[in-house]
Order: C-alpha cells, then sequence, then structure tokens
C-alpha cells in the first residue's frame, strides 16, 4: 500500500523518519493486539458453541498455542560399537546397520 502523499518523507530528517517509524511499529503492534483479541473471542464463541472450553483447546494445541508434535517412535535396535546410535526400524537404514547386515549379521542381533 502506498504512502499517502501528505506525507512529505523525502522532506523528513533521520530523527523525523525515527520518529515515524517508531509511532508506526507502535500502532502495528496495537492493531496486531486488537486482532488477536477479536480473534480469540471469535473462537471462544465457535467453542463454546461446540461445547468446549479453552481447557479443552489448550489440551489439544498445548500450552504454548502450537500444535503438539506426535510422539516420536521409540528406538528398536542400537548400535553394538556406539550405543548412541539408534533406529526406530522406520525409513531409510542408517549406514551402520547396511554395514552390519553386509557383514552377514541379522537386525535381530541389533534388536534393543
Amino acid at each position: 500500500m502506498p504512502i499517502p502523499p501528505e506525507v512529505p518523507l523525502q522532506t523528513l530528517t533521520i530523527p523525523e523518519l525515527e520518529a515515524l517509524l517508531a509511532a508506526a511499529e507502535t500502532r502495528l503492534q496495537k492493531l496486531r493486539e486488537e486482532e488477536r483479541r477479536a480473534a480469540l473471542a471469535k473462537l471462544d464463541q465457535m467453542a463454546a458453541g461446540l461445547g468446549l472450553s479453552r481447557s479443552d483447546l489448550a489440551a489439544h494445541f498445548g500450552k504454548n498455542g502450537k500444535a503438539k508434535k506426535p510422539a516420536r517412535p521409540a528406538a528398536r535396535f542400537r548400535n553394538p560399537s556406539n550405543p548412541r546410535q539408534t533406529w526406530t526400524g522406520n525409513g531409510r537404514r542408517p549406514a551402520w546397520v547396511e554395514e552390519h547386515l553386509g557383514g552377514g549379521g541379522s537386525l535381530e542381533e541389533l534388536a534393543i
């Protein structure tokens, strides 16, 4: 969105521009907070209409408002020569698993 012509940016000094920028940032923060409050009020209404409370929503999304990540699967295999290296059995096999299998070993030998 273009700046209105009544704001003569080309004639402003550095301190004036800094003051204008600070005022704009303050206004922007205030508008964002107002939008946030309005959105939360709308969500409260929608949740109440569905019989949900804020605590129900918080339990679903977690403390910080972000959706909870699914739990990481437990490791099922461990590298005998480096116990810090593990593998869940999902996805591509790590090099140490391939090396073990290539040397005639079995996955059962690596099982935790």
